[in-house]
């Protein structure tokens, strides 16, 4: 968290590596108590270990340097393995938990 500090005034979202599912978190950190940045774990584009398939969409807000939202799209193997049919479902994390994306203490109060 230290390397970023400095930038944080400049840095909207860190976006990292891949799981199987998302995850959106703000950390705390008590080498760097004032740290405010907001970071995702995205989803993976594979079906490996039988996993909905996914991939997000980001927007940003070039004229306020914000981020307008993160809508993720995952694809039902479900439908896919029984049914042939190739189904996403679309999912906006800050919309259903109700937190700015802008704003990591309200990542972290939710």
């Amino acid at each position: 968290m230290s390397i970023v500090e400095p930038y944080q005034q400049n840095h909207l979202l860190s976006i990292g590596a891949h799981i199987h599912h998302i995850n959106v978190f703000a950390a705390t950190s008590a080498a760097v108590p004032d740290i405010s940045i907001v970071q995702f774990i995205t989803p993976s584009i594979t079906p490996y270990y039988n996993n909905n398939p996914g991939y997000g969409i980001l927007n940003i807000d070039d004229s306020a340097l914000t981020v307008e939202n993160f809508i993720f799209h995952f694809m039902q193997l479900e439908d896919y393995h029984r049914f042939k049919i190739v189904n996403f479902v679309e999912y906006d994390p800050a919309k259903l938990g109700g937190f700015d994306l802008n704003d990591a203490q309200s990542v972290r109060d939710f």
